[in-house]
């Protein structure tokens, strides 16, 4: 509840960054209020038609919602709509991988499971990739998510100072 009095306190202080308002719809996901998250996200992608970036990463926040609220079909359109906006999030695109692989886990398509996890047997892998591992897991392809994690050196990263680990953080929780 910290993170939504901030956000709240942020988003009074700064009312024009298109930013804040997002991290509020985030905020009040991560303390349980999916009612007013949605609320608030689909607000936010009617108040910003020209801004790309941050519609697709309000359409991640949408797929996220709904599937939390149980709507499987909502949130699937959404994560769709989220995966095929590459290029449009900010910064690095974890957010296209996260819609891409929520669609996938909730499609539980068996044939596009078996390549996500054979590509993930021919190249290197680091923390970073813990979504891999995650989708492969919650889909009840077990023995390929440990693979993957151990591919990943997941082991290895806790016995170091490595910057990865806050990568790596949510894929083990």
């Amino acid at each position: 509840e910290t993170a939504l009095a901030n956000a709240k306190r942020l988003r009074e202080q700064f009312p024009d960054d298109p930013h804040l308002g997002d991290i509020e719809c985030l905020a009040h996901q991560w303390v349980g209020e999916h009612d007013v998250a949605l609320a608030c996200a689909m607000s936010r992608f009617r108040e910003t038609p020209s801004q790309e970036g941050t519609r697709a990463e309000l359409q991640l926040l949408l797929g996220e919602t709904w599937e939390t609220l149980g709507d499987r079909s909502q949130a699937l359109e959404h994560y769709d709509r989220a995966a095929a906006s590459v290029g449009a999030f900010r910064g690095p695109a974890p957010g296209v991988d996260s819609a891409r692989y929520a669609a996938l886990r909730l499609r539980a398509d068996a044939p596009e499971l078996q390549r996500l996890a054979a590509d993930a047997r021919s190249r290197p892998l680091d923390p970073v990739d813990w979504m891999i591992a995650d989708t492969l897991a919650r889909t009840g392809l077990r023995a390929d998510a440990l693979a993957v994690y151990r591919a990943m050196g997941v082991a290895d990263l806790f016995r170091t100072e490595s910057r990865e680990k806050e990568y790596a953080m949510p894929g083990l929780a």
